[in-house]
This record gives structure tokens, sequence and C-alpha cells, in this order.
């Protein structure tokens, strides 16, 4: 899956406690589903629950929920653009260790499209991308997700 090493590299480009402490960042998948029909391909779709567990957190919330906005802006419209989608897309839980650190869980609902076609040396796998292209991204979207 690749969208959990996208969302990695936009948290540590975005936030200066995951670059400078990586170690602190935890990801995990749940609830894993796969979506498979009865075409004559094999392509499907994966859907989970993604959970990145941040330790001894020391900066404001924000600092690590902008990132993940912009990121789910381009990479899951449909959650974003979906009011009833919208609902449960984004979650998250704090533990306060004290006054100047917490552990942050935040959950996020993925999609990932995979296309398995017959290739010259047997099957081959594209993840499918779902970005919003760039001519339709709000300016504000390209402060966190260079077009570059």
């Amino acid at each position: 899956m690749k969208k959990i090493n996208q969302l990695r590299k936009v948290l540590e480009d975005n936030n200066l406690f995951i670059k400078t402490n990586p170690d602190k960042l935890h990801i995990f998948v749940d609830d894993g589903d796969i979506t498979a029909t009865a075409a004559k391909s094999l392509s499907f779709e994966y859907e989970y629950k993604v959970n990145l567990i941040i330790t001894d957190y020391e900066q404001p919330i924000d600092y690590l929920i902008v990132p993940i906005i912009s990121w789910m802006y381009i990479n899951q419209q449909e959650f974003m653009a979906n009011p009833e989608l919208r609902k449960g897309a984004i979650k998250f839980e704090i533990e306060q260790l004290n006054n100047n650190t917490a552990d942050i869980s935040i959950e996020l609902k993925l999609t990932e499209r995979v296309i398995v076609k017959k290739g010259s040396n047997g099957l081959e796998y594209k993840h499918v991308t779902d970005e919003l292209p760039i001519d339709m991204r709000p300016d504000w979207v390209n402060e966190i997700w260079p077009t570059s």
C-alpha cells in the first residue's frame, strides 16, 4: 500500500517534531477489507483505516492536522467532498501525559485501487492514484503539497 508511505512523508516534511523524531510516528493499518468483483480482472481495492500514533508529542495538534487535511483533500477527495462520507473520515484521541507532552492517535479512512493486468513477464500491478489534478487544487494546498 502506497498511501501510508505518502502520508508519512507529508508529515515528516511538514511537522518539525516528526521530522526530528521520526521514531515517534507509528503507523498501523486496521480493519482492512479487499473488494474484488466477479469481473474478468484480478483488479481490486483496499479499504482500510490507518492509525497514526504519535508518542510524546510536544507541539499543538494543529501542526499534525493541517498536513493531514491537505493530504486527504488531495488523495481522498470523496471523503472531503461528501458530507456523509466526511463523518468519521478523520478521528483522533489524545492522552495527555503531562503539561508538555501527549500521545496522539489519529485514524483515517483510506481506499487504494490496484489494477492487475497480464504483462509480458507475468502479472503487473498498478496502484491507481486518486490525487486531485493540480489545476483543480486550491492555492492553500500547495503550501503543504507542492506540485513539483
